[in-house]
């Protein structure tokens, strides 16, 4: 008899549960400077999975544009563009919840990354 497949084991949400690991946990850091750095781990990791989404959707769109001329895929290619627009809007509030990111907490865990930086992001 086949497996049955739960939810949550497509989903991965065991593994991608246990990829937040800040590294204020393992100090003596309060609580507050422990979750605000899962709140700055989460939130990142939340962009580049849109970023992943969106970067995916328009190369599809660039790819129906440049390999033929048939118009049948335009209202595909619509909605690959409409999602991406909405998930823009997505990006834009996660990113602002981050202005909840208290500084003094971020001032305490950043000193934990080391040479790690945004600007590193692939």
């Amino acid at each position: 008899m086949a497996h049955e497949l739960k939810y949550q084991n497509y989903l991965e949400l065991d593994t991608l549960l246990s990829l937040q690991k800040p590294r204020a946990a393992g100090s003596d850091a309060l609580k507050s400077t422990v979750l605000s750095e899962q709140f700055f781990i989460i939130a990142h990791q939340a962009s580049e999975l849109w970023l992943r989404q969106i970067i995916a959707d328009l190369e599809a769109v660039v790819d129906a544009f440049t390999t033929t001329d048939d118009t049948s895929n335009a209202e595909w290619i619509v909605d690959l563009l409409q999602r991406t627009a909405a998930l823009v809007g997505v990006l834009h509030t996660q990113l602002t919840a981050l202005d909840r990111l208290p500084l003094r907490d971020f001032a305490l865990f950043r000193q934990l990354l080391g040479t790690a930086s945004g600007a590193q992001s692939g």
